[in-house]
């Protein structure tokens, strides 16, 4: 890579240690991107997914149905769901390397222990982000696994490559060969910093709910998906805004219009508040 290059891979690093490091929103609004498996694959093999995560728990045994994931999947070990994240991971002990490189005893001495600290810092900051998505991810590969042994009649391998295509379309993946195009040299990423999930989720739902360029694709079964994501969506928003006081994880254009209203602003102006609201779950705006 160039100087730009790494300049652009170092800007990505530090902006990620500072905005998603020990947030913790950004953990907490993880586990709602299964909504997205639950418009796929149906909310009850969603539920089912869940179950058997909470069952592994509570088994003296272990956790069975999760040796089973790993053993069978092909994506869940090694996950990232982000590229800023999967080029933090990839990249931690840069700055130790360069500063144990220095000619300087002193430097070589003070920068590796800063360095090794502050990397250490930062990575156990966004422990409770993979954590948190691992499990998801984990519950909707059970989930998608089960639908596609009980209801589509897969077996063996199949069953594997439906519930692995179900995480990557839902739960987003950072990895080389599920990320846009524009995702794959340094600039794209800068331009594209913490858009892998939004770029994963407007291909989502564009392809998969409202089905556009997909051939055979019903009415009926456009109409149920985008009941369930918007359902979905208004009960999460409710949870997160109202209960655990937090913003909500999806947009809420009306809310925005509701309250740009009620402190008085014109109504052009509420309706712009509106529109940028809305557009957080465009890539590029969002």
């Amino acid at each position: 890579t160039g100087p730009l290059d790494r300049a652009l891979l170092t800007l990505n690093r530090n902006i990620t240690f500072a905005v998603l490091s020990a947030t913790l929103r950004s953990a907490l609004i993880q586990p709602t991107a299964i909504l997205h498996a639950a418009t796929e694959i149906g909310p009850r093999y969603a539920a089912r997914g869940v179950a058997e995560l909470l069952l592994d728990a509570a088994r003296p045994a272990g956790a069975r149905a999760t040796r089973y994931a790993f053993e069978h999947s092909n994506v869940l070990i090694g996950r990232e769901f982000d590229t800023a994240l999967h080029d933090l991971t990839s990249n931690l002990g840069f700055i130790t390397r360069r500063m144990a490189a220095s000619r300087s005893p002193a430097v070589r001495a003070i920068g590796t222990a800063v360095g090794r600290a502050r990397l250490k810092a930062g990575a156990a900051g966004i422990k409770p982000l993979q954590y948190l998505d691992m499990l998801t991810a984990k519950a909707v590969w059970l989930g998608a696994h089960a639908r596609a042994v009980e209801e589509l009649g897969l077996k063996g391998k199949a069953a594997f490559r439906y519930a692995d295509d179900v995480v990557v379309r839902t739960q987003a993946s950072a990895a080389r060969t599920d990320i846009a195009p524009i995702q794959s040299h340094a600039l794209g990423r800068a331009l594209t910093l913490f858009q892998t999930f939004v770029i994963n989720q407007w291909g989502f739902i564009t392809k998969d709910v409202l089905g556009v360029g997909k051939v055979g694709m019903s009415t009926r079964t456009r109409i149920n998906k985008l009941a369930t994501l918007v359902t979905g969506a208004t009960l999460l928003n409710t949870l997160y805004e109202d209960v655990l006081g937090v913003p909500s994880p999806f947009p809420t254009p009306i809310k925005a219009l509701e309250r740009a209203l009620d402190r008085g602003e014109p109504w052009e102006k509420a309706v712009w508040r509106a529109v940028k609201e809305a557009s957080g779950s465009v890539p590029g705006p969002g």
